[in-house]
């Protein structure tokens, strides 16, 4: 019955609870720079999260205002503190491609680490099995949860095959609270992009968590103690 106790114990420690506090920035309506790599810096600060990141998930509405607006143009990272995760890296450029996917706006896309959808800068593969169908009826916007693109790498010269090394959770166990930065280029001369809104959720663990992992150890020797107490010699 005393394993039973402890193992019990290790298992609700490995259940840690978290909670998700989503910060909404709305009526932004600014226009990204078109061929500028210069582009569109939004910044926005929060404040009131009591622990570190468990993780973070971003939705994205950008939409096309002017023919020649596609979203294999666009680039898009979230920085805070010093780290950087890439959301968007010129989508369905590729070799053999060097325009991507002409499919014009992101409405609504949340980007989740664990999407199940996959890879974003491939959507068309996941969506249609071919990268040449366009969402119909053309041109729509993007919608669903996706992964991030993650390619840490110059949108003028990023290929499908480059590896995705800035996810999300780039962020997880930093501190949420202060500056964040979403930085947006249209990379490809030719139509006008506009940063309609975002927001974040992030995901801190539960208070309550927080303290029983700090008394973990404490409460495993207690039980060690009773253990070896009630142990027959």
């Amino acid at each position: 019955m005393k394993r039973f106790y402890l193992s019990t114990l290790l298992v609700a420690g490995f259940g840690t609870l978290s909670h998700g506090q989503i910060f909404s920035f709305n009526s932004i309506n600014s226009d990204i720079p078109d061929g500028n790599l210069s582009g569109l810096v939004n910044s926005q600060t929060i404040s009131g999260l009591g622990a570190h990141i468990d993780k973070v998930t971003v939705t994205l509405n950008i939409s096309g205002t002017g023919a020649g607006a596609v979203n294999g143009d666009y680039y898009v990272a979230l920085e805070h503190n010093g780290s950087s995760a890439v959301l968007l890296n010129r989508a369905g450029i590729r070799s053999g491609s060097l325009i991507g996917y002409d499919d014009n706006g992101f409405n609504n896309v949340t980007f989740d680490d664990a999407a199940a959808n996959g890879d974003v800068h491939s959507y068309r593969m996941t969506l249609a099995g071919d990268h040449s169908v366009a969402i119909s009826p053309a041109p729509s916007p993007l919608t669903g949860n996706w992964a991030p693109d993650g390619r840490n790498i110059s949108p003028l010269s990023v290929q499908d095959t480059d590896l995705r090394t800035r996810p999300l959770s780039v962020f997880n166990g930093t501190d949420g609270n202060g500056t964040w930065n979403l930085y947006l280029v249209d990379a490809q001369s030719g139509g006008t992009a506009r940063l309609n809104n975002w927001s974040m959720q992030v995901a801190v663990p539960e208070p309550a968590t927080i303290g029983f992992w700090a008394a973990l150890p404490l409460l495993g020797f207690g039980v060690w103690r009773k253990y070896r107490k009630c142990k027959p010699q």
